[in-house]
């Protein structure tokens, strides 16, 4: 199941986490971030249906990585929508995903919530492009991952894409599909405001969660992606979550670099390191 559904990768790099909130002291900020720094080991897992047509491979045939299929085959986001129809993951078992993490002595798991594409592998009420109304699954791996990392006491973190290459309001469009989705209309705040709404959703409806791992924030800056006020909003509705920039999101990575810069100078030891 794990080999035909779920991409994993369990290699180490250095991506470090920021979002140091203002005013927070460096003793508070080492409180906060003490069980990833002795965490170590952890699994990341990217889930979606991308795992279809489970081809990483470009148009000219090139090895390139499956999550970004519809980007790599150029393909129009309505032929890609058709694989929802196609996703039903029938042998998912939470409890043995859990499992198989403690036993391998993995201390938290991060999984896709919602990849470039736009899918969201969870119960949103925001939109119908979700796991739950779009699949013959009809259920939230999500939920059914919280209960059981509560229960198997592994912490359980979300990655979620600020690139979306599905909603009307995300830009900019592809190369390939500006003559088939115009960009007229859209409206990048307004995506802002849905993402902040999934957000909530993922931050209120799963209980504690570790880290929130932000990746596809390089189309944009800090300011158009109102990152300030989105890590704030984050903040206050999970006070002790962790924030990663993920090596790539420099708009999020770019709000509270001062504030990490005063944490080094306090306390010169390396920020902690995500395993990837």
């Amino acid at each position: 199941m794990i080999r035909r559904f779920v991409s994993t990768a369990l290699v180490f790099c250095m991506a470090s986490l920021l979002a140091q909130p203002q005013g927070e002291t460096p003793e508070a900020f080492l409180k906060r971030t003490q069980w990833w720094r002795e965490a170590k080991f952890g699994m990341f897992i990217h889930w979606g249906i991308y795992a279809v047509p489970a081809d990483a491979t470009d148009l000219q045939g090139r090895k390139t990585v499956a999550e970004w299929y519809l980007s790599n085959k150029q393909m129009q986001v309505r032929d890609y929508e058709k694989f929802a129809a196609q996703f039903n993951p029938v042998r998912f078992n939470a409890r043995e995903w859990v499992r198989m993490a403690k036993e391998a002595g993995m201390k938290y798991i991060v999984i896709t919530s919602k990849h470039h594409d736009g899918f969201c592998m969870f119960d949103t009420k925001l939109t119908d492009y979700n796991i739950v109304k779009a699949t013959p699954f009809g259920r939230d791996p999500m939920k059914e991952l919280a209960a059981e990392c509560r229960r198997q006491g592994i912490k359980l973190c979300f990655y979620y894409s600020i690139m979306d290459w599905h909603h009307p309001d995300y830009l900019p469009r592809r190369a390939w599909e500006r003559d088939v989705r115009p960009a007229a209309g859209a409206d990048l705040n307004r995506y802002i405001d849905f993402m902040k709404g999934q957000l909530r959703e993922l931050l209120t409806n799963y209980g504690p969660i570790g880290v929130l791992w932000f990746d596809g924030g390089w189309e944009h800056n800090a300011q158009s992606l109102r990152s300030a006020e989105v890590n704030a909003f984050i903040r206050s509705l999970q006070p002790q979550i962790l924030i990663t920039d993920c090596g790539a999101s420099a708009a999020h990575r770019a709000v509270d670099e001062g504030e990490r810069q005063k944490h080094l100078r306090h306390h010169p030891e390396p920020l902690p390191q995500a395993v990837v």
